[in-house]
Protein backbone atom coordinates (compact mmCIF):
# COMPACT_ATOMS: atom_id res chain seq x y z
CA UNK A 1 0.00 0.00 0.00
CA UNK A 2 1.79 3.61 -0.74
CA UNK A 3 1.98 6.49 1.33
CA UNK A 4 -0.88 8.29 -0.46
CA UNK A 5 -3.27 5.74 0.08
CA UNK A 6 -2.90 5.34 3.23
CA UNK A 7 -3.27 8.95 3.84
CA UNK A 8 -6.37 8.50 2.16
CA UNK A 9 -7.67 5.64 4.23
CA UNK A 10 -7.11 7.80 7.21
CA UNK A 11 -9.39 10.93 5.54
CA UNK A 12 -11.88 8.14 5.09
CA UNK A 13 -11.62 6.97 8.48
CA UNK A 14 -12.02 10.41 9.84
CA UNK A 15 -14.75 11.26 7.70
CA UNK A 16 -16.29 8.23 9.42
CA UNK A 17 -16.11 9.03 13.31
CA UNK A 18 -17.00 13.27 12.07
CA UNK A 19 -20.53 11.30 10.71
CA UNK A 20 -21.09 10.15 13.83
CA UNK A 21 -20.40 13.93 15.63
CA UNK A 22 -23.77 15.43 14.65
CA UNK A 23 -26.34 13.07 15.09
CA UNK A 24 -25.14 12.69 19.21
CA UNK A 25 -24.79 16.41 19.02
CA UNK A 26 -28.38 16.52 18.51
CA UNK A 27 -29.06 14.02 21.19
CA UNK A 28 -26.76 15.83 23.52
CA UNK A 29 -28.77 18.80 22.73
CA UNK A 30 -31.72 17.45 25.22
CA UNK A 31 -29.80 18.60 28.38
CA UNK A 32 -26.41 20.33 26.81
CA UNK A 33 -26.10 23.90 25.44
CA UNK A 34 -23.60 24.07 22.37
CA UNK A 35 -21.10 25.51 25.07
CA UNK A 36 -21.45 22.96 27.59
CA UNK A 37 -21.48 19.90 24.41
CA UNK A 38 -17.83 21.91 23.14
CA UNK A 39 -16.26 22.31 27.02
CA UNK A 40 -17.11 18.66 28.29
CA UNK A 41 -15.86 17.35 25.01
CA UNK A 42 -12.56 19.42 24.73
CA UNK A 43 -11.25 19.66 28.26
CA UNK A 44 -11.79 15.57 28.26
CA UNK A 45 -9.93 15.68 24.94
CA UNK A 46 -7.46 17.28 26.00
CA UNK A 47 -6.85 15.48 29.23
CA UNK A 48 -6.78 12.02 27.30
CA UNK A 49 -3.58 13.50 25.17
CA UNK A 50 -2.12 15.58 27.53
CA UNK A 51 0.76 12.71 27.75
CA UNK A 52 2.01 13.84 24.68
CA UNK A 53 3.07 17.67 25.60
CA UNK A 54 6.63 16.21 26.90
CA UNK A 55 8.99 17.43 24.14
CA UNK A 56 6.82 19.48 22.45
CA UNK A 57 8.50 22.53 20.25
CA UNK A 58 7.97 26.25 19.19
CA UNK A 59 6.83 25.20 15.87
CA UNK A 60 4.64 23.07 16.88
CA UNK A 61 2.99 25.77 19.50
CA UNK A 62 2.67 27.84 17.24
CA UNK A 63 1.11 25.35 14.50
CA UNK A 64 -0.99 24.18 17.41
CA UNK A 65 -2.31 27.35 18.39
CA UNK A 66 -3.87 28.59 15.24
CA UNK A 67 -4.92 25.04 14.45
CA UNK A 68 -6.91 25.12 18.04
CA UNK A 69 -8.37 28.61 17.02
CA UNK A 70 -9.86 27.99 14.07
CA UNK A 71 -11.18 23.92 15.15
CA UNK A 72 -12.85 25.60 17.90
CA UNK A 73 -14.38 28.51 15.52
CA UNK A 74 -15.69 25.73 13.39
CA UNK A 75 -16.49 22.96 16.17
CA UNK A 76 -18.66 26.20 17.96
CA UNK A 77 -20.42 27.18 14.72
CA UNK A 78 -21.81 24.02 14.43
CA UNK A 79 -22.95 23.55 17.46
CA UNK A 80 -24.88 26.38 17.02
CA UNK A 81 -26.45 25.59 13.68
CA UNK A 82 -27.41 22.33 14.84
CA UNK A 83 -29.55 24.35 17.27
CA UNK A 84 -32.14 25.16 14.49
CA UNK A 85 -31.92 22.62 11.61
CA UNK A 86 -30.75 18.80 10.99
CA UNK A 87 -28.13 16.67 11.95
CA UNK A 88 -27.84 15.71 8.24
CA UNK A 89 -28.55 19.44 6.54
CA UNK A 90 -25.69 20.47 9.08
CA UNK A 91 -22.81 17.91 7.50
CA UNK A 92 -23.89 18.75 4.21
CA UNK A 93 -23.43 22.55 4.42
CA UNK A 94 -20.15 21.54 6.06
CA UNK A 95 -19.19 19.76 2.79
CA UNK A 96 -19.51 23.00 0.87
CA UNK A 97 -16.08 23.66 2.24
CA UNK A 98 -15.08 21.04 -0.82
CA UNK A 99 -15.48 23.53 -3.44
CA UNK A 100 -13.71 26.46 -1.33
CA UNK A 101 -10.55 24.55 -0.68
CA UNK A 102 -9.57 24.38 -4.82
CA UNK A 103 -11.08 27.87 -5.24
CA UNK A 104 -8.64 29.24 -2.22
CA UNK A 105 -5.99 27.33 -3.85
CA UNK A 106 -6.46 28.88 -7.12
CA UNK A 107 -6.34 32.27 -5.48
CA UNK A 108 -3.04 31.11 -3.90
CA UNK A 109 -1.44 30.50 -6.93
CA UNK A 110 -1.31 27.08 -6.74
CA UNK A 111 -1.95 24.61 -9.55
CA UNK A 112 -5.24 22.61 -9.15
CA UNK A 113 -6.03 19.31 -11.45
CA UNK A 114 -9.01 19.03 -13.67
CA UNK A 115 -9.82 15.56 -12.35
CA UNK A 116 -10.21 18.00 -8.82
CA UNK A 117 -12.05 20.85 -9.85
CA UNK A 118 -14.69 18.24 -11.56
CA UNK A 119 -14.80 16.33 -8.85
CA UNK A 120 -15.77 19.28 -6.36
CA UNK A 121 -18.23 20.29 -8.71
CA UNK A 122 -20.13 16.71 -8.52
CA UNK A 123 -19.62 16.89 -4.74
CA UNK A 124 -21.22 20.31 -4.23
CA UNK A 125 -24.00 19.10 -6.46
CA UNK A 126 -24.73 16.28 -5.09
CA UNK A 127 -24.61 18.10 -1.34
CA UNK A 128 -26.99 20.49 -2.83
CA UNK A 129 -29.41 17.47 -3.74
CA UNK A 130 -29.19 15.98 -0.12
CA UNK A 131 -30.28 19.59 1.22
CA UNK A 132 -33.11 20.01 -0.17
CA UNK A 133 -32.43 23.64 -1.57
CA UNK A 134 -35.85 24.68 -2.23
CA UNK A 135 -36.36 25.30 1.76
CA UNK A 136 -34.77 28.43 1.56
CA UNK A 137 -31.86 29.80 4.45
CA UNK A 138 -32.25 29.84 7.99
CA UNK A 139 -30.03 31.15 10.70
CA UNK A 140 -28.64 27.79 11.05
CA UNK A 141 -28.15 27.58 7.73
CA UNK A 142 -25.64 30.68 8.17
CA UNK A 143 -23.69 29.34 11.22
CA UNK A 144 -23.04 26.66 9.56
CA UNK A 145 -22.08 27.73 5.99
CA UNK A 146 -19.55 29.85 8.59
CA UNK A 147 -18.35 26.83 9.82
CA UNK A 148 -17.17 25.73 6.21
CA UNK A 149 -15.70 28.46 4.95
CA UNK A 150 -13.24 28.43 8.72
CA UNK A 151 -13.08 24.29 7.84
CA UNK A 152 -11.61 25.05 4.84
CA UNK A 153 -8.90 27.44 6.12
CA UNK A 154 -8.53 24.67 8.35
CA UNK A 155 -7.24 22.00 5.83
CA UNK A 156 -4.48 24.57 4.37
CA UNK A 157 -3.48 25.49 8.11
CA UNK A 158 -3.13 21.64 8.63
CA UNK A 159 -1.61 20.77 5.34
CA UNK A 160 1.42 23.75 6.22
CA UNK A 161 1.72 21.44 9.57
CA UNK A 162 2.46 18.47 7.80
CA UNK A 163 5.50 18.47 7.95
CA UNK A 164 6.38 18.85 12.06
CA UNK A 165 8.02 16.09 13.53
CA UNK A 166 4.94 14.98 15.12
CA UNK A 167 1.52 14.80 14.87
CA UNK A 168 0.59 13.61 18.20
CA UNK A 169 2.28 16.47 20.32
CA UNK A 170 0.52 18.62 17.59
CA UNK A 171 -2.50 17.42 18.74
CA UNK A 172 -2.44 17.84 21.74
CA UNK A 173 -1.67 21.61 21.37
CA UNK A 174 -3.80 21.75 19.54
CA UNK A 175 -6.78 19.68 21.19
CA UNK A 176 -5.67 21.74 24.59
CA UNK A 177 -5.96 25.37 22.92
CA UNK A 178 -9.64 24.08 21.42
CA UNK A 179 -10.42 22.97 25.38
CA UNK A 180 -9.37 26.76 26.51
CA UNK A 181 -11.62 28.10 23.98
CA UNK A 182 -14.42 25.94 24.82
CA UNK A 183 -14.04 26.41 28.67
CA UNK A 184 -13.97 30.62 27.87
CA UNK A 185 -17.30 30.33 25.99
CA UNK A 186 -18.75 28.17 28.93
CA UNK A 187 -18.03 30.88 31.44
CA UNK A 188 -18.94 33.77 28.81
CA UNK A 189 -22.30 31.97 28.64
CA UNK A 190 -22.87 31.44 32.60
CA UNK A 191 -22.14 27.59 32.23
CA UNK A 192 -19.12 27.13 33.23
CA UNK A 193 -20.34 25.62 37.02
CA UNK A 194 -21.48 22.54 39.01
CA UNK A 195 -24.76 22.37 37.32
CA UNK A 196 -23.51 22.26 33.99
CA UNK A 197 -20.45 19.46 34.46
CA UNK A 198 -23.41 17.55 36.02
CA UNK A 199 -25.46 17.80 32.65
CA UNK A 200 -22.58 16.75 30.85
CA UNK A 201 -22.16 13.88 33.20
CA UNK A 202 -25.91 12.62 32.26
CA UNK A 203 -24.84 11.95 29.19
CA UNK A 204 -21.45 10.76 29.44
CA UNK A 205 -21.42 7.94 26.62
CA UNK A 206 -22.12 10.39 23.98
CA UNK A 207 -19.46 12.98 25.65
CA UNK A 208 -16.90 10.27 26.23
CA UNK A 209 -17.03 9.43 22.36
CA UNK A 210 -17.35 12.82 21.03
CA UNK A 211 -13.95 13.22 23.17
CA UNK A 212 -12.16 10.30 22.15
CA UNK A 213 -12.86 10.87 18.60
CA UNK A 214 -12.24 14.78 18.76
CA UNK A 215 -8.38 13.17 19.27
CA UNK A 216 -8.57 10.51 16.74
CA UNK A 217 -10.16 12.71 13.96
CA UNK A 218 -7.04 15.45 14.46
CA UNK A 219 -4.75 12.80 14.45
CA UNK A 220 -5.69 11.00 11.53
CA UNK A 221 -6.14 14.07 9.33
CA UNK A 222 -2.60 15.27 10.49
CA UNK A 223 -0.94 11.72 9.04
CA UNK A 224 -3.46 11.74 6.44
CA UNK A 225 -2.34 15.32 4.87
CA UNK A 226 1.13 14.06 5.09
CA UNK A 227 0.64 12.52 1.58
CA UNK A 228 -3.14 13.85 0.73
CA UNK A 229 -3.03 17.34 -0.69
CA UNK A 230 -5.62 20.00 0.71
CA UNK A 231 -7.65 19.93 -1.91
CA UNK A 232 -7.83 16.35 -2.49
CA UNK A 233 -8.63 16.03 1.17
CA UNK A 234 -11.58 18.43 0.70
CA UNK A 235 -13.34 16.39 -1.66
CA UNK A 236 -12.53 13.29 0.34
CA UNK A 237 -14.08 14.76 3.57
CA UNK A 238 -17.46 15.57 1.40
CA UNK A 239 -18.07 11.25 2.69
CA UNK A 240 -18.63 12.62 5.70
CA UNK A 241 -22.43 13.87 5.06
CA UNK A 242 -23.05 10.51 3.45
CA UNK A 243 -21.91 9.05 6.83
CA UNK A 244 -23.58 11.22 8.56
CA UNK A 245 -27.37 11.01 7.16
CA UNK A 246 -27.12 7.02 7.19
CA UNK A 247 -26.65 7.41 10.98
CA UNK A 248 -28.83 10.61 11.47
CA UNK A 249 -31.21 8.48 9.35
CA UNK A 250 -31.00 5.27 11.70
CA UNK A 251 -30.19 6.96 15.08
CA UNK A 252 -32.68 10.12 14.83
CA UNK A 253 -35.36 8.82 12.19
CA UNK A 254 -34.30 11.46 9.67
CA UNK A 255 -35.52 10.86 6.62
CA UNK A 256 -33.22 10.27 3.64
CA UNK A 257 -35.58 11.27 0.15
CA UNK A 258 -34.78 9.67 -3.05
CA UNK A 259 -33.58 13.10 -4.18
CA UNK A 260 -31.02 12.95 -1.13
CA UNK A 261 -30.04 9.16 -2.07
CA UNK A 262 -29.23 10.59 -5.75
CA UNK A 263 -27.16 13.31 -4.07
CA UNK A 264 -25.02 10.93 -1.55
CA UNK A 265 -24.25 8.51 -4.82
CA UNK A 266 -22.78 12.14 -6.62
CA UNK A 267 -20.79 12.32 -3.63
CA UNK A 268 -19.76 9.34 -3.67
CA UNK A 269 -18.89 9.45 -7.88
CA UNK A 270 -17.48 12.51 -6.73
CA UNK A 271 -14.66 10.77 -4.67
CA UNK A 272 -14.01 8.34 -7.17
CA UNK A 273 -13.04 10.84 -9.47
CA UNK A 274 -10.85 12.67 -7.36
CA UNK A 275 -9.04 9.52 -6.55
CA UNK A 276 -8.47 7.89 -9.93
CA UNK A 277 -5.13 8.02 -10.82
CA UNK A 278 -3.46 10.00 -13.62
CA UNK A 279 -0.84 9.31 -15.77
CA UNK A 280 1.39 10.60 -13.72
CA UNK A 281 0.68 9.23 -10.43
CA UNK A 282 0.99 5.81 -12.28
CA UNK A 283 4.11 6.65 -14.17
CA UNK A 284 5.48 8.16 -10.31
CA UNK A 285 4.34 4.53 -8.68
CA UNK A 286 5.30 2.19 -11.24
CA UNK A 287 8.68 0.18 -10.17
CA UNK A 288 11.82 1.57 -11.60
CA UNK A 289 13.86 -0.38 -13.91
Amino acid sequence: MSPHTRGVLALVLTTLLWGATFALGKIAYAVLTPATLTGGRYLLAALLIAYRWPGVTKPELRHGFWLGIFQFACIAAVYQGLLTIEAGRSSFLVSTASIMVPVAGRILGRPIAIKVWIAAIGAILGIALMTDPGRGITTGDLWTLFSAAVFAIYIFLMERASELPSTARLTAVQTAVVGICSALWMAATGSFHTEAFESILSVWPIVLYLAISGVLTILLQGIGQRTVAAPEAAIIFTLEPVFATIIAWYSLGEKLTPLATAGAALVLIANAIAQWPTKAQEASASPKP
